[in-house]
């Protein structure tokens, strides 16, 4: 018998090709930048003001694709973004469907013809600014620090206000003196360490949608991760029943309405967990979180166009999700296994939805 899976994994092989990519822009800031190292010229780009304007153009339907950043290596986590997945939509209307990370080189940039010492208020993006501090505190320290939606948000500022452009300095890419007339890179390199990535996470309306090829090379310091990877959201129960410890086997742990706690959730995910962050649950009571969990599922052997042949025959399993028997590509079968891990932490008294997959 054939049965479609029923279920946000269902096959969508036939999806139109993506024609276009939202991303936090304006052109030139480092979204830009990881977002046609990724696609290069297979997308148009579409720049948005703020990540939640990214996540809500994937949501619309208005932009199939879209790239956030996630997490800075001297800044840590991208605050807004991980609002973001905490939405409700997150999991059945946008999906995380990649990721990639490019090294960044920040450069304090003003007007043509401002020196170093003219510079009295400094506009970025709050997760440059952070990166920076250190250059700032030595050179710039009693300076007013100006956070703008974007790297390039900064730029453009400077180069808009007649009044205070003269005295003001962004902090951005070097790629933006190729885009706008009338400034200069003052300083380069001027981040805190020279080890500075940022990973970005690609959205898409599908868990399995084919996400278009690159039709260039990467850059030196981008690329995508080699491995299976999946984006879970984890909340406990309000009425919570703690177990001792992790070392309980999955008969063990405490079904029903006893409710269970972080732990023993996690216990019972039965994959190999690579990050954890929490979030306030929004609408809950005083210091409720829910948990982002990122699991690893090894190396990759599929065709990222999943171009292998799909299964025709599906088993359907007594908690009523399919399993295919055959033909199945490894990025299905490791999207099933995602969502019978989420299947257990429920059973164990949890609420888990899969975020993503890739």
């Amino acid at each position: 018998m054939t049965i479609l899976l029923n279920s946000d994994f269902a096959s969508h092989r036939s999806s139109p090709a993506v024609a276009e990519l939202a991303f936090l822009g304006p052109k030139g800031t480092y979204s830009h930048q990881a977002a046609y190292d990724r696609f290069g010229e297979g997308v148009r780009y579409v720049g948005r003001p703020t990540i939640t304007d990214v996540y809500e153009s994937v949501r619309s339907g208005e932009c199939p694709v879209g790239l956030i950043p996630q997490e800075n290596s001297i800044h840590g986590i991208v605050i807004e973004s991980y609002d973001a997945l905490r939405v409700p939509d997150f999991g059945s209307k946008v999906f995380v469907r990649g990721e990639v990370t490019i090294k960044i080189q920040h450069c304090l940039i003003t007007r043509k013809g401002v020196a170093l010492q003219d510079v009295k208020r400094i506009l970025s993006h709050e997760q440059a600014l952070g990166q920076c501090g250190r250059f700032i505190k030595s050179h710039l320290k009693d300076a007013v620090l100006v956070k703008t939606p974007s790297t390039v948000a900064g730029v453009e500022a400077i180069l808009n206000d007649e009044r205070e452009g003269r005295s003001s300095a962004a902090i951005a890419s070097s790629v933006c003196e190729r885009l706008f007339d009338g400034i200069q890179v003052l300083q380069k390199g001027i981040q805190d360490q020279a080890s500075n990535f940022t990973r970005f996470y690609v959205l898409a309306r599908s868990v399995d949608w084919q996400l278009p090829s690159n039709p260039t090379s990467f850059s030196p310091w981008s690329y995508e991760s080699p491995r299976n990877k999946g984006l879970l959201r984890i909340r406990v129960s309000e009425t919570c029943d703690p177990l001792p410890d992790f070392t309980h086997s999955r008969s063990q742990v405490t079904h029903g309405t006893g409710g269970s706690d972080l732990a023993s959730l996690l216990s019972v995910l039965g994959l190999p967990i690579c990050r954890l962050d929490r979030r306030p649950l929004l609408g809950a009571k005083t210091f409720t979180n829910l948990y982002i969990v990122e699991v690893d599922g090894g190396e990759q052997s599929f065709d990222s166009a999943g171009s292998s042949p799909i299964a025709s025959d599906i088993a359907m399993g007594p908690d009523g999700l399919g399993r295919w028997v055959g033909g199945a590509t490894d990025l299905e079968m490791w999207a099933l296994r995602l969502r019978e891990a989420t299947g257990r932490v429920v059973e164990a008294g949890g609420d888990a939805e899969v975020l993503g997959c890739w």
